[in-house]
C-alpha cells in the first residue's frame, strides 16, 4: 500500500496532473480525433490523450450460480455505454473470464470413536 500512496503523492505534486474520480461514460471525438471524455455525472473533461484502464468493467457481468447481473468488483457497478461507442469507432469487444473459480467445499462428518470405557 505504501507504493501506491507514494506514487499518488508524487503525482499530486505535479501541477500538470488533475485527479477526478468518476466513471467515463463516453469519449469526446472531434474531427476523428480524441478530444476528451464525458463522465457518468455529465462532466466533460477535455484532453489531447486518453488512457482507458477499464479492466473487466466494460459492460461487466457477474455470474453467481444461475444468476447474473451487471457489475465490476464487489459493490462496484459495470461501466456501460462506452463499449458501444468504442465498437462504433471500429474497436472490437469480447468477453473473457476473469473471475474467481467456485470454491470447493468438503463435507466433514463428526464421528464417534467410542471412548475410554
Amino acid at each position: 500500500m505504501m507504493f501506491a500512496a507514494e506514487w499518488r503523492y508524487m503525482l499530486e505534486q505535479n501541477k500538470n496532473v488533475d485527479f477526478w474520480q468518476d466513471t467515463v461514460a463516453g469519449l469526446l471525438i472531434n474531427d476523428g480525433r480524441i478530444a476528451g471524455v464525458r463522465t457518468s455525472l455529465g462532466m466533460e473533461i477535455p484532453s489531447k490523450a486518453v488512457v482507458l484502464t477499464n479492466g473487466t468493467f466494460l459492460n461487466g457481468l457477474i455470474h453467481i450460480g444461475e444468476k447474473n447481473f451487471g457489475g465490476g468488483r464487489v459493490a462496484e457497478k459495470a461501466a456501460t455505454g462506452i463499449t458501444e461507442q468504442l465498437i462504433s469507432l471500429g474497436f472490437e469487444s469480447g468477453r473473457m473470464k476473469a473471475g474467481t473459480p467456485p470454491g470447493r467445499w468438503k463435507k466433514f462428518e463428526l464421528q464417534s470413536h467410542g471412548g475410554n470405557n
